[in-house]
Protein backbone atom coordinates (compact mmCIF):
# COMPACT_ATOMS: atom_id res chain seq x y z
CA UNK A 1 0.00 0.00 0.00
CA UNK A 2 1.26 3.63 -0.96
CA UNK A 3 1.27 6.68 1.41
CA UNK A 4 -1.51 7.78 -1.31
CA UNK A 5 -4.15 4.52 -0.73
CA UNK A 6 -3.99 5.08 2.90
CA UNK A 7 -7.65 6.45 3.81
CA UNK A 8 -7.33 10.21 5.03
CA UNK A 9 -9.21 8.87 8.61
CA UNK A 10 -6.14 6.57 8.96
CA UNK A 11 -3.58 9.66 9.29
CA UNK A 12 -5.70 11.91 10.21
CA UNK A 13 -6.47 10.24 13.82
CA UNK A 14 -4.68 6.95 15.68
CA UNK A 15 -7.11 5.95 18.04
CA UNK A 16 -5.02 3.46 19.89
CA UNK A 17 -4.36 4.28 23.45
CA UNK A 18 -0.86 6.03 24.86
CA UNK A 19 1.02 4.68 27.62
CA UNK A 20 0.36 6.80 30.59
CA UNK A 21 -1.73 9.22 28.46
CA UNK A 22 -5.17 10.17 26.72
CA UNK A 23 -5.59 8.30 22.90
CA UNK A 24 -3.60 10.22 20.51
CA UNK A 25 -5.54 11.74 17.93
CA UNK A 26 -2.63 13.45 15.72
CA UNK A 27 -0.12 10.58 14.66
CA UNK A 28 2.44 14.05 14.21
CA UNK A 29 2.51 16.67 16.44
CA UNK A 30 3.92 19.70 13.72
CA UNK A 31 2.20 19.46 10.30
CA UNK A 32 6.45 19.42 8.68
CA UNK A 33 7.04 15.71 10.49
CA UNK A 34 3.92 14.21 8.41
CA UNK A 35 5.45 16.11 5.20
CA UNK A 36 9.03 14.84 6.07
CA UNK A 37 8.12 11.22 6.52
CA UNK A 38 5.65 11.38 3.14
CA UNK A 39 8.53 12.76 1.06
CA UNK A 40 11.05 10.11 2.45
CA UNK A 41 8.08 7.77 1.41
CA UNK A 42 7.58 9.24 -1.72
CA UNK A 43 11.42 9.36 -2.85
CA UNK A 44 11.51 5.97 -1.72
CA UNK A 45 8.38 4.93 -3.68
CA UNK A 46 9.86 6.17 -6.59
CA UNK A 47 13.22 4.88 -6.59
CA UNK A 48 15.04 7.92 -6.10
CA UNK A 49 15.91 6.86 -2.37
CA UNK A 50 17.18 3.53 -1.44
CA UNK A 51 15.48 2.74 1.63
CA UNK A 52 18.73 0.97 3.39
CA UNK A 53 20.92 3.31 2.74
CA UNK A 54 19.00 6.40 3.92
CA UNK A 55 17.99 4.27 7.25
CA UNK A 56 21.69 4.16 8.10
CA UNK A 57 21.72 7.75 7.28
CA UNK A 58 19.53 8.07 9.60
CA UNK A 59 20.79 5.95 12.54
CA UNK A 60 24.02 8.02 12.13
CA UNK A 61 22.01 11.39 12.27
CA UNK A 62 20.34 10.26 14.81
CA UNK A 63 23.09 10.21 17.10
CA UNK A 64 23.36 14.13 17.22
CA UNK A 65 19.62 15.06 17.31
CA UNK A 66 18.53 17.10 20.01
CA UNK A 67 16.00 15.03 22.58
CA UNK A 68 12.82 17.17 21.55
CA UNK A 69 9.48 16.29 19.99
CA UNK A 70 11.52 17.60 16.36
CA UNK A 71 14.82 16.17 17.27
CA UNK A 72 13.83 12.57 15.58
CA UNK A 73 12.19 14.49 12.60
CA UNK A 74 15.16 16.91 12.11
CA UNK A 75 17.03 13.45 11.79
CA UNK A 76 14.61 12.60 9.41
CA UNK A 77 15.36 15.46 7.44
CA UNK A 78 19.08 15.48 7.29
CA UNK A 79 19.34 12.29 6.27
CA UNK A 80 17.42 12.39 3.48
CA UNK A 81 18.96 15.61 2.77
CA UNK A 82 22.70 13.33 2.88
CA UNK A 83 21.75 10.50 0.69
CA UNK A 84 20.18 13.10 -2.23
CA UNK A 85 23.08 15.10 -2.08
CA UNK A 86 25.58 12.08 -2.22
CA UNK A 87 23.78 10.78 -4.99
CA UNK A 88 24.46 14.61 -6.40
CA UNK A 89 20.54 15.02 -6.83
CA UNK A 90 20.85 17.91 -4.85
CA UNK A 91 23.27 20.57 -3.19
CA UNK A 92 23.19 21.09 0.33
CA UNK A 93 24.73 24.16 0.31
CA UNK A 94 22.25 25.68 -1.74
CA UNK A 95 19.37 24.69 0.50
CA UNK A 96 17.53 27.86 3.11
CA UNK A 97 19.38 27.46 5.96
CA UNK A 98 16.78 26.01 9.02
CA UNK A 99 14.42 23.69 8.28
CA UNK A 100 11.81 24.73 5.01
CA UNK A 101 9.51 22.20 5.55
CA UNK A 102 8.47 23.39 9.60
CA UNK A 103 8.52 27.10 8.53
CA UNK A 104 5.38 26.59 6.22
CA UNK A 105 3.94 25.10 9.99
Amino acid sequence: MSVTEIPARTIARDPSPQPNGPVQTRPFVHPWHARIVALVVALNESGHLDHASWHDTFLEELQGAPESEDGHYHAWLAAVERVLSDRGMIEVDDLPAGVPLASRD
